[in-house]
């Protein structure tokens, strides 16, 4: 009999591996397995690594340019992944689980994380313009100074999140559910936060000229010092 392999999906497994200046460019590697692995400037540029199952691996300034890791698990009992000082422009990470791993200063321009785990990220100053959060899980998620310009959060889940500092200029935060949060010194000029759930949280010191926030929940808000607090009705 004939085996049927064309549709067969890649076994590959990374774990353990240490691999520096390497490149895997537009590679199919779906349902990879890469635990305990160290991959310093690689390049995985345009690649399948979707369905995966990655924990406690280390992406060392990588180059991950439009990366498919839809569905990807990037979480284990080894410990978390480190994204620190990569670049994920334009990758899609929807669906994925990223809980309690390190994205600090991490360019993610125009990158998807839809319906994505973030919960407890470290994404200290993370660069991520024009990106999309629809629905994400940001659970107590350090955003400091992270630059998060024209991004979509409607329905998102920022519960006792720290954007301290952050740039939320033009976002989409409308029906997001933002109890607790920190949003001392951000900027939200022109920000939509129409129909979020804001009880609890912090503007103390925000820009917030132009903001949205009709139909919003303000119980226990703290607006001191904010630049143009807007009416909520």
């Amino acid at each position: 009999m004939r085996s049927h392999t064309k549709n067969k999906r890649p076994e590959i497994n990374l774990s353990g591996a240490k691999i520096i200046n390497g490149a895997f460019e537009n590679v199919n590697m779906k349902g990879i397995e890469a635990h305990e692995a160290n991959f310093k400037h690689v390049r995985f540029d345009g690649s399948d690594l979707s369905e995966g199952k990655i924990g406690c691996t280390i992406f060392d300034t990588c180059d991950m340019t439009s990366v498919n890791f839809v569905d990807t698990d990037f979480t284990s009992s080894w410990g978390i992944c480190h994204f620190d000082g990569s670049s994920v422009f334009k990758s899609d990470f929807s669906h994925s689980n990223l809980k309690g791993c390190s994205l600090k200063s991490v360019e993610a321009e125009a990158a998807w994380f839809d319906g994505t785990s973030l919960e407890g990220c470290d994404m200290e100053y993370f660069e991520a313009p024009q990106a999309s959060f629809r629905g994400a899980n940001l659970k107590g998620a350090n955003l400091e100074g992270a630059n998060l310009f024209g991004c979509n959060f409607e329905g998102a889940d920022l519960s006792g999140a720290n954007l301290e500092g952050a740039n939320l200029e033009n976002c989409n935060l409308k029906g997001a559910i933002c109890r607790g949060v920190n949003f001392k010194d951000a900027t939200l000029q022109e920000a939509n936060l129409e129909g979020a759930d804001l009880t609890d949280s912090t503007f103390e010191d925000a820009d917030m000229r132009g903001a949205e926030i009709h139909g919003s929940r303000i119980n226990g808000v703290n607006f001191k010092g904010a630049i143009e607090t807007p009416a909520p009705f």
